[in-house]
């Protein structure tokens, strides 16, 4: 399978009409590369828009849709759609960023995997590849692959990439991050404080160790073998401007070291009973 992740460029404003349309513009340059699927970083395009455009293409589309619901709420999803133009895939972010998004976000309450003819496909939203818990899930419902469309602060991507990496390496599943190109975002107000805020660039795909078995990378690692190092598992990454970013992935090759890794988790968690935490509380484990 091969990928395109979008990182396109923002025009007056994340959300805007503007951005969007250039966005899907970025589309048809990266179908011109022959890929099977794209993903479109955070922001705000019509359904029907990028239904429209995966079927003029004919690839697996990957976008961004922000819709207002009661009380000046919204839900924040990332849909998959496929070559024939259908939705066979939407998720609702579920997990928020603890300062102003709960105000305004109605979190989703699941994390599904879409089975399509490229691929099982998982989605982690911006902020929700932070939560271990989460790319666990995906991983367990045999995601083969997790995108994280996302707009993160420029100032934090290197934090980012870390997440990717231990994402990857915790799952042993590729991780698609997509931010925006760099751009600026001015007049935020937080806690009566006015923010000007670099958001964007380096979005990166991040593959795992292409290993056979839990021995084969023991025997690996003890034969000094140099492993799960950001130069071997960052396929590629993008630069801070507008960019997009390929890369070819055999996704079939990383499921039996994967099983391995899931089933080898459980042995050690079920003997785990309680956890003392700092405050005096438990935390029970059954």
């Amino acid at each position: 399978m091969k990928i395109a992740a979008i990182q396109s460029k923002v025009i007056e404003g994340l959300y805007s009409t503007k951005t969007g349309d250039h966005a899907l513009k970025l589309l048809e340059t990266a179908a011109k590369e022959d890929i099977d699927i794209a993903c479109l970083p955070e922001g705000s395009i019509e359904e029907e828009r990028i239904s429209a455009k995966a079927k003029d293409l004919g690839i697996f589309v990957l976008g961004s849709v922000v819709k207002s619901t009661q009380k000046n709420y919204h839900f924040d999803e990332t849909i998959i759609v496929n070559p024939e133009g259908k939705i066979v895939g939407r998720h609702r972010r579920v997990l928020l960023y603890w300062t102003f998004e709960p105000e305004i976000i109605l979190p989703g309450k699941k994390f599904d995997v879409f089975r399509t003819k490229v691929g099982n496909i998982g989605i982690l939203k911006c902020w929700e590849i932070s939560h271990p818990e989460a790319a666990t899930v995906l991983a367990l419902k045999d995601a083969d692959i997790i995108f994280n469309p996302a707009n993160w602060m420029s100032n934090l991507v290197d934090l980012w990439h870390r997440m990717l990496f231990m994402r990857c390496y915790e799952t042993h599943v590729p991780i698609i991050g997509v931010n925006p190109a760099k751009w600026k975002n001015t007049g935020i107000i937080y806690k009566d404080k006015v923010l000007s805020v670099f958001y964007g660039g380096k979005s990166a795909i991040v593959l795992p160790e292409n290993l056979n078995s839990l021995e084969d990378a023991s025997l690996e690692a003890w034969n000094r073998k140099m492993l799960f190092t950001d130069e071997r598992m960052f396929k590629v990454k993008a630069g801070d401007k507008e960019e997009i970013i390929y890369s070819e992935i055999d996704l079939n090759s990383f499921k039996k070291y994967r099983l391995g890794r899931l089933n080898n988790r459980f042995p050690a968690i079920r003997y785990l009973k309680e956890i003392n935490l700092p405050q005096g509380g438990r935390f029970k484990c059954a």
